[in-house]
């Protein structure tokens, strides 16, 4: 029997020559890893066959790119009996890291057809450890799967499975992070000073200012920007205010060291930072928040990721968009992505250029509804002084509730038309009571939809001398009528909200809809 506690230590606390001689001698010493995965091979290693393996260490190695040459040695000499994910609970009070309990049979396939899985959900903060691992949402993954690393329970691997018949991101966009100038306090300005040149300043947002469908950002963050439109460095003598701004934090810019002269560049900026059209997230957040950049006006720093789609998929992106802030893509992504402290996910680019994702004609009705529905969430989401309060809060949910209903029929909609030809065959009520003839939900809402013109609005909103409340609510105020119009007229159709009924009632629908409560 083999059991242990391995050491937190990371990657960036060895030695060069210590880290070389570790990975000539582990197999499991991949990347940038942390040296408890080279305990976990030894652990292994010293194990009789029948033996048993038993640690408690960090649960980093799970989704971490270093810990995949470790998983594949698990797999391969062990059978997985029981994992048990603490998430983002500390359990050794005053470390910082993350862990799991890793229980194994070493060479050994006996041990049942089962890994046990349990994956903590909330804890109470006086909660003993008993009450905590009695809490925790067991799942039963078989070998295989575990094998795989895959714990994801049955029924959500087949919505997943499902959905993955369709291409993904990737095929549709680059991927990619934002700008990471340098120092802040050379680059970041709180406001545009009368003496600085504004040709080369730019709106400049960070995590904290991107939300749902809409960009927080109030005249209140700018960033110097030395590119042209061509993301070729300026000549900033051309520029000499803003020269003289930078000039006093010469030795700390990063396109300086070790270089000598001036030189005024970032340490990395994207091609696509200023393309119009661009969908972009935080790489941490709790749900999902993607937005639209409309105009390219927007800079962002490395802790935003952006999508900046391939030509033949240009005009797609509002109907992409409302895909990627569906419950149906989050809930992949919350089978995806590891927990970190505070219920926060991951939005890495691993995960997202993996999520499956319809590919519209733009020609099509589902195009059309689509995109008109991600407009209006667009204008319903911004700020509107006219909808302050309970009438903008309905009329947000109002408009999710439909897009999230939309979203489900978009991927789903083959397996309602099985599932609804099984029902008819057993006496029970299908969700298309004609099967492939429908009536189908984008069919039915798309007829009282009308265009409305968000672009013009976005325009002003974001640029560089942003809107007042009055402005604003002028020029949203047709758009608003349109939609408040629109959703009434939804609302009365009795064909529209029994066919949503059903929908809602598909068990697959019901399992996605409960990581939400």
């Amino acid at each position: 029997m083999v059991v242990g506690n391995p050491p937190y230590i990371s990657f960036k606390h060895g030695q060069d020559l210590e880290k070389c001689l570790l990975k000539e001698q582990y197999a499991s010493a991949f990347r940038n890893y942390d040296y408890y995965v080279l305990f976990i091979e030894r652990g292994i290693g010293l194990g009789r066959i029948n033996g048993k393996f038993g640690y408690i260490t960090s649960n980093k190695f799970i989704e971490s790119r270093y810990g995949e040459k470790v998983k594949k040695l698990i797999s391969k000499k062990t059978t997985i009996v029981e994992l048990i994910d603490f998430v983002d609970f500390r359990v050794f009070w005053g470390v910082r890291n993350y862990t799991c309990i890793l229980l194994l049979n070493i060479n050994s396939e006996s041990g049942g057809k089962f890994t046990k899985y349990l994956v903590l959900d909330k804890v109470l903060p006086d909660a003993n450890i008993e009450d905590i691992l009695s809490s925790a949402k067991r799942k039963l993954i078989d070998i295989e799967s575990a094998k795989n690393w895959e714990f994801v329970d049955r029924l959500n691997k087949e919505i997943i499975d499902f959905c993955l018949r369709q291409p993904k991101l990737v095929e549709f966009a680059k991927v990619y992070e934002g700008v990471r100038p340098g120092p802040e306090k050379a680059y970041v300005l709180d406001s545009i000073g009368e003496e600085l040149e504004r040709e080369i300043i730019k709106p400049f947002i960070k995590t904290k200012n991107i939300d749902r469908y809409v960009i927080c950002w109030q005249d209140d963050s700018y960033i110097i920007f030395p590119y042209g439109d061509d993301l070729n460095l300026v000549n900033l003598f051309e520029f000499p205010q803003i020269k003289r701004h930078l000039d006093q934090f010469i030795n700390d810019l990063y396109d300086n060291k070790g270089k000598g002269g001036e030189r005024y560049g970032y340490y990395h900026c994207p091609k696509e930072i200023l393309s119009e059209n661009k969908i972009i997230t935080p790489d941490i957040a709790k749900s999902n928040e993607f937005v639209i950049d409309v105009i390219g006006s927007f800079i962002f720093p490395n802790t935003i990721y952006g999508l900046s789609f391939k030509e033949e998929y240009k005009g797609t992106e509002k109907s992409v968009l409302l895909l990627l802030n569906s419950k149906l893509i989050g809930f992949i992504i919350k089978n995806w992505s590891p927990k970190i402290r505070g219920g926060y996910l991951r939005y890495k680019t691993e995960y997202l250029q993996e999520l499956p994702i319809i590919a519209f004609d733009k020609n099509s009705i589902e195009f059309f509804t689509s995109t008109t529905l991600c407009n209006y969430l667009l204008q319903a989401y911004n700020r509107n002084p006219k909808l302050d309060g309970k009438e903008r809060s309905d009329l947000v949910d109002f408009l999710e509730f439909i897009s999230n209903c939309v979203v489900y029929e978009l991927y789903l909609k083959q397996k309602f038309i099985e599932d609804s030809k099984k029902a008819i065959k057993e006496g029970g009520e299908p969700i298309y009571p004609q099967l492939e003839n429908g009536p189908f939900l984008i069919d039915l809402v798309a007829k009282y939809l009308k265009p409305i013109d968000y672009d013009s609005y976005a325009k002003l909103a974001y640029s560089i001398e942003p809107l007042s409340d009055e402005e604003r609510e002028k020029m949203g105020e047709k758009c608003l009528k349109t939609i408040k119009e629109v959703v009434d007229k939804i609302k009365a159709d009795k064909k529209i909200m029994e066919l949503i009924e059903r929908i809602k009632e598909h068990e697959w629908v019901r399992v996605v809809e409960e990581t939400y409560l």
